[in-house]
């Protein structure tokens, strides 16, 4: 791991890094304000936040359900579940999950930044290389490309025709290439899987790292051969699993459960930009190096002092080296990090559902509203998620069909909803209210004999109920009470 450090020299890093990628950041942190996250899956990966922070801040219970989805999913069974990542679930916790969401944001890049830094360490780079390192990882593509679709996963499926697999050649576009619309590429996939820009920097560097492994052979001392033959084998595996279409293995990858599981084998870019910035800063660091041995004066001679202005003048250019590498993808990639104006009319909308039709019930919206309904606590029985419904009705024991339905609908008000006897609840200047009078209440009690009368297609509604008043004292429990003295059998 080379010399130790003074906890000062190494707390003088961390401020560094840190000041630089919270001004990388700053295009997002707007705190206080309600401009949101760009991509239109954003506000659904945020949805597991709202569950969070609803169920401590208000009932003081971690939650082991998401009521908000559907008619209710497991939270703890989500694979994009993040609420056990500090770096996610404190600052949502702290700040509420508007702010919150967007310091877990810059914490991820400050962590991926410091991680690259101790990389550094451990492979024995210097301080500017391990600088280097650790704002062109933070910054490079594969990082803000999480803002085109809105994938803000602070963790870490089948296709079995290998659609998003790119070329050796693609894939080097995929890293030099500033266009996220390369017409190549988004006949494979959408662009927010393969843009991974970091720029020609690292390649240039990169070619000198035959001379760090023929250093390791002549002094034991320079850096560690095993971690640079294994970020070599990363990066080598990185490029051939993104061209599976043309490995010998491919029929392989696509009749193995498990190598099909995986959806894009561009996912792997953010790999092969952890080893190619590793390796690169290993070759920065031995080009600065040597041109800090060679600087020094030995001897006044016109030779002497020749050789002593080049060095400096190679010094000088590495140095402008760093800097032009590090702002190219500073100013390509950061302007990629941005927030957007929020549609303010549909938390006006689900702020007045929430406060005049007080219960619990489902909402209908065709739109997406995730955030304005989730925040003000309402539940979206047709959420766009990643989970299917593989619920049957085979072996019931009821004849009649019962089936959860939207008791309020939000729709534009250039559509008319397509549900039975509709009742106008508020008209809004972009969007209607809508009440569906015949579905469910969320709780209720039916009699036995309701239940298995045989007639075909006769779906159970509201008027062959009773409508039961539910308790939601904590996020895993619902209470209901009935009173079964009225006669007959009832559930």
């Amino acid at each position: 791991m080379g010399a130790r450090m003074s906890a000062r020299r190494v707390l003088l890093e961390w401020v560094i890094i840190a000041v630089v990628v919270f001004t990388f950041c700053g295009g997002f942190l707007d705190l206080g304000t309600q401009r949101a996250l760009p991509g239109n899956e954003g506000e659904i990966f945020q949805s597991l936040d709202w569950v969070l922070s609803n169920s401590v801040r208000e009932q003081h219970a971690f939650p082991l359900w998401n009521p908000y989805l559907n008619t209710g999913v497991p939270l703890e069974a989500d694979p994009m579940l993040h609420a056990y990542n500090p770096l996610a679930s404190i600052p949502v916790l702290l700040l509420g999950v508007l702010d919150g969401f967007k310091v877990a944001l810059f914490l991820s890049f400050l962590a991926a930044a410091l991680g690259m830094w101790w990389l550094g360490r451990v492979l024995g780079v210097g301080r500017l290389g391990r600088l280097w390192m650790a704002l062109m990882f933070a910054f490079t593509g594969q990082a803000v490309v999480r803002f085109f679709q809105g994938q803000y996963l602070f963790i870490k499926n089948a296709d079995p025709q290998m659609t998003g697999a790119h070329t050796l050649g693609q894939i080097m576009l995929d890293y030099l290439s500033k266009d996220s619309w390369r017409p190549d590429a988004v006949k494979l996939l959408p662009r927010e899987e393969f843009y991974a820009y970091t720029g020609i920097w690292p390649f240039l560097l990169l070619a000198l790292l035959p001379l760090a492994l023929w250093k390791r052979a002549a002094n034991p001392g320079a850096y560690k051969r095993r971690p640079l033959v294994f970020l070599l084998l990363v990066l080598f595996l990185v490029w051939m699993w993104i061209d599976i279409r043309h490995m010998p293995w491919a029929g392989l990858y696509s009749h193995t459960t498990f190598l099909n599981q995986f959806r894009y084998p561009t996912r792997m870019l953010v790999y092969g930009a952890c080893a190619l910035v590793a390796l690169a800063g290993v070759g920065l660091d031995m080009l600065w190096k040597a041109t800090a041995r060679r600087s020094a004066l030995r001897e006044v001679s016109v030779p002497g002092l020749a050789r002593r202005l080049v060095t400096r003048l190679g010094a000088i250019a590495l140095l402008a080296f760093v800097l032009l590498s590090v702002s190219d993808l500073y100013v390509t990639n950061g302007a990629l990090a941005r927030t957007r104006d929020p549609y303010l009319p549909s938390y006006e909308i689900a702020g007045w559902l929430h406060q005049n039709q007080p219960g619990v019930y489902y909402v209908s919206n065709p739109n997406g509203f995730h955030g304005s309904l989730l925040s003000n606590d309402l539940r979206y029985i047709d959420a766009w998620y990643h989970f299917g419904d593989i619920r049957s009705f085979a072996g019931s024991v009821n004849q009649r069909v019962v089936q959860a339905r939207p008791n309020y609908l939000i729709l534009g008000n250039d559509r008319q909803p397509d549900g039975p006897d509709p009742i106008l609840i508020q008209r809004f200047p972009t969007h209607t209210i809508w009440q569906y009078p015949h579905s469910l209440p969320f709780a209720f009690g039916v009699r036995d004999a309701q239940l298995k009368e045989s007639a075909p297609g006769h779906e159970l509604q509201s008027e062959d109920v009773t409508a039961l008043d539910p308790q939601v004292p904590s996020p895993n429990r619902i209470l209901v009470s009935a009173d079964g003295s009225a006669g007959g059998t009832w559930w």
